[in-house]
């Protein structure tokens, strides 16, 4: 059977999905005092991703200006709520409870791809990398199999 290769628009929902993650994430930033000593990165928006040498059910988030091999990981969130940041960042390792009902809510609703389906159900399955960004969200399977939203304004 050859790979699958589904390419589909950003929807808006999707597209809220990331923006409320990046809010989160950025937020998190400025508690964690990045922008203090990285100005720079004040107005990037952030990468949230997942990759196969992480554990399962954690999410990562990195800024990255060119492409996902070029990438300054910040912090990632692991299934626990603990928060295993890079070794400049200040503050807190556990995330409250509200904070990580948005992240779940928010991965979630990126995985869907419709009212009754996701995207694990569409390449038959599992997804072992994945990231979200400002104008593309990325799925890779276990069999090279790929599903991608991309573009921008695209309604629900």
């Amino acid at each position: 059977m050859s790979n699958l290769n589904i390419v589909k628009p950003y929807y808006k929902y999707k597209q809220e999905a990331y923006n409320n993650l990046n809010k989160l994430g950025k937020s998190l930033l400025r508690e964690f005092g990045f922008y203090k000593q990285y100005p720079e990165y004040s107005e990037d928006d952030l990468i949230i991703y997942h990759d196969p040498s992480s554990r399962s059910g954690t999410v990562s988030f990195c800024f990255s200006k060119d492409d996902m091999d070029n990438r300054l990981w910040l912090f990632t969130l692991e299934p626990n709520f603990c928060v295993r940041k890079v070794y400049f960042l200040e503050g807190r390792d556990r995330l409250t409870v509200e904070e990580s009902q948005i992240i779940s809510k928010n991965v979630m609703a990126c995985f869907k791809t419709g009212s009754n389906s996701t995207v694990v159900k569409k390449l038959g399955s599992v997804i072992i990398y994945w990231y979200l960004g400002k104008d593309k969200c990325y799925f890779r399977c276990v069999n090279g199999s790929i599903y991608v939203n991309e573009g921008r304004g695209y309604l629900t």
